[in-house]
């Protein structure tokens, strides 16, 4: 069961999301780091998992991918931090 702050349940909630589809993104979301954060993504390689998890129908997946597709959630410590949708590239896996 994930955990969530404030700020993420209220970024949830104003921007449409279920908790189902943050679970969702954490299950089949692309890992990557930035600044000491895990972002979770939906990406092409996701649509590939979830096409496997649900191989009896790919209609689910391909509906789900369709509305998370770009979707992002930020992870500190195992803390929802906040969800949203990439508007641009994110610079990931400094090494600063």
């Amino acid at each position: 069961m994930l955990n969530y702050t404030k700020h993420a349940l209220m970024r949830i909630k104003n921007r449409g999301f279920s908790r189902a589809e943050v679970d969702t993104i954490f299950d089949f979301g692309e890992e990557q780091f930035h600044n000491g954060k895990e972002i979770l993504s939906i990406t092409k390689r996701s649509l590939k998992k979830m096409r496997k998890y649900w191989s009896g129908n790919p209609n689910i997946a391909n509906q789900l991918f369709e509305r998370l597709r770009g979707t992002y959630i930020i992870l500190k410590d195992g803390l929802v931090i906040t969800i949203g949708h990439q508007t641009k590239h994110h610079k990931l896996n400094r090494k600063y």
